[in-house]
C-alpha cells in the first residue's frame, strides 16, 4: 500500500481518497469520490509494477413507481416488451425489473430496473405501457454500500464488522433497539445530524454523483 500512495504523491501532492484496503487476495481496493485523485490513479497503471483495474460500468437503471402489486417481473418484462414496440427491444436482458422498493405492504410498489443504454435513452420520462396502466420511468441512482455496518468500502455480503445502528451510527445494535430514537439521528460518514445515505449528506452525494457519471454519461452513441 505505500507504493501506491507514494506513486500517487508523486503526482497529486494533496489526494484524496475516501478508503483503501488490502483484499484477502492481495489486491487493494481504493474508493475516491475526488475527480483528480480517480485520474492519477487510473494514469499510474503500469508505472512502478502497478495495474490498476477500473471497475466496469453496469447497465444504467431507471425506476417505475405506483406499479400494481400483483405485477410480477416477468409480467413488467412481458408487457413493456409487447407494449411498447417502438421501442425496438431485441432482447429480454434489455429491460429486466430486479427488485421492488420503497414503501411495503400497500397495493402499488416502486421496481428498480436494469435496461440497456439503447432503452435507457428511449425510455427514460417517456409514457411507457405497463398492464393496464402508463408510467414514466425516472434515473435511478444509489452507490455501492454496506447495509450491515453502512461502510462505502465493501458490499453487504462481504461485511465482516459489526452492525452499525442507522439512526446513531453505533455499533452493536440495530435501529428497532436504539436507545436514542428520541434523539436527532447521526450520519456514520459525515457524522452530521441527518440519517446515514440521507440526500443531506456531503459524502454521500459524491458518491451518488460519481455513480451518476459512471452509469450515464453525457451520451450513448
Amino acid at each position: 500500500m505505500d507504493s501506491l500512495w507514494k506513486s500517487i504523491k508523486l503526482v497529486l501532492a494533496n489526494p484524496r481518497v475516501d478508503s483503501a484496503k488490502k483484499l484477502p487476495s492481495g489486491d487493494i481496493l481504493v474508493i475516491s469520490t475526488d475527480t483528480e485523485t480517480v485520474k492519477v490513479i487510473k494514469n499510474i497503471s503500469g508505472k512502478d509494477g502497478l495495474e490498476v483495474l477500473e471497475e466496469g460500468n453496469k447497465k444504467p437503471k431507471v425506476k417505475i413507481k405506483n406499479i400494481p402489486s400483483e405485477y410480477s417481473a416477468e409480467f413488467i418484462t412481458n408487457s413493456i416488451i409487447e407494449q411498447n414496440q417502438n421501442l425496438e427491444i431485441e432482447s429480454m436482458n434489455d429491460v429486466k425489473p430486479v427488485y421492488k422498493c420503497g414503501p411495503r405492504n400497500r397495493d402499488v410498489v416502486d421496481w428498480m430496473m436494469e435496461v440497456s443504454p439503447t432503452i435507457y435513452n428511449a425510455i427514460l420520462n417517456k409514457c411507457t405501457f405497463i398492464g393496464l396502466m402508463s408510467n414514466f420511468p425516472r434515473p435511478y441512482v444509489t452507490a455501492s454500500h454496506c447495509r450491515r455496518c453502512l461502510a462505502l468500502d465493501h458490499i453487504t455480503k462481504n461485511c465482516t464488522n459489526d452492525l452499525t445502528c442507522h439512526h446513531c451510527a453505533e455499533a452493536g445494535h440495530e435501529s428497532s433497539k436504539c436507545q436514542r430514537k428520541n434523539e436527532e439521528p447521526v450520519c456514520s460518514h459525515c457524522g452530521d445530524r441527518h440519517r446515514t445515505m440521507s440526500k443531506d449528506c456531503r459524502i454521500w452525494a459524491q458518491r451518488i454523483q460519481i455513480t451518476d457519471r459512471n452509469l450515464h454519461p453525457p451520451s450513448y452513441e
